[in-house]
């Protein structure tokens, strides 16, 4: 039954991932984080982001703004090891807090629609994709960094879409690499991934029919809600588990 779950999670998060290139990690690391550990959690979701990548680049391979991309890829792989090394040697419990943080943080930024400064440039890439390599390695979270970038650079839909995926391809490949030298690839992980597969094969036309066809802003709303919501969980369950004897 763990197992039947971790895939329809994975379902869950690739969903949101194929409809908006983005949030796949912050709806499914949470979710999983219930069931399994955040080493067991953290590889699995790295392999549906890396199918999710490849399909959704090569079908709009055209439409990356390939100067942001490749620095923001580039600079995210940096981080990326020192990211992996936090989650294996930080306790689990602080891992989660700061899980939970960052998706409610990233959900309340999304629901307030703060007024950014626009970014003429791609000279702060560079900062953006280290954040972002953190994030991805301790816990698959890279999107809010460059969702944030994104917006500041004024991204369209489409070239948002794309761009996301082209920058999602190295940097997943370079985090899957470093799981398996951190010895994150167990037995359990890959009946969990052998599983999850052809969900994630199934979420992803089905989201880019979603992305076609629903109101964006609204449903987008929505899901940025359900991740509030989400977190707010995570936390709870943290205070729950320290408080516990």
């Amino acid at each position: 039954m763990e197992t039947w779950y971790v895939a329809a999670v994975v379902f869950l998060g690739t969903l949101v991932r194929s409809t908006f290139g983005f949030g796949d990690a912050l709806v499914a690391m949470p979710l999983l984080t219930f069931v399994v550990s955040m080493q067991v959690a953290t590889p699995v979701v790295a392999v549906a982001s890396a199918v999710v990548a490849i399909w959704v680049t090569i079908q709009d391979w055209h439409k990356v703004k390939v100067a942001s991309a490749w620095r923001l890829a580039a600079s995210s792989c940096v981080g990326i090891p020192l990211g992996v090394y936090l989650l294996v040697q930080m306790p689990e419990v602080v891992v989660k807090g700061v899980l939970a943080a960052v998706i409610i943080g990233f959900a309340g930024y999304r629901l307030l629609s703060p007024r950014l400064l626009r970014l003429n440039n791609d000279r702060w890439a560079f900062g953006f994709g280290f954040t972002a390599g953190l994030l991805g390695g301790a816990y698959n979270a890279q999107g809010p960094p460059i969702v944030i970038y994104g917006v500041m650079q004024g991204w369209s839909a489409t070239s948002f879409r794309a761009t996301m995926q082209g920058f999602f391809v190295p940097t997943t490949m370079v985090l899957l690499v470093c799981h398996w030298q951190a010895g994150l690839w167990t037995r359990e992980v890959g009946l969990d991934v052998l599983v999850a597969l052809p969900f994630v094969v199934l979420a992803i036309p089905i989201g880019k029919y979603f992305n076609r066809r629903l109101e964006q802003g609204r449903f987008e709303r929505y899901v940025d809600l359900l991740l509030l919501v989400i977190g707010i969980a995570l936390l709870v369950n943290i205070v729950l588990a320290v408080a516990s004897p």
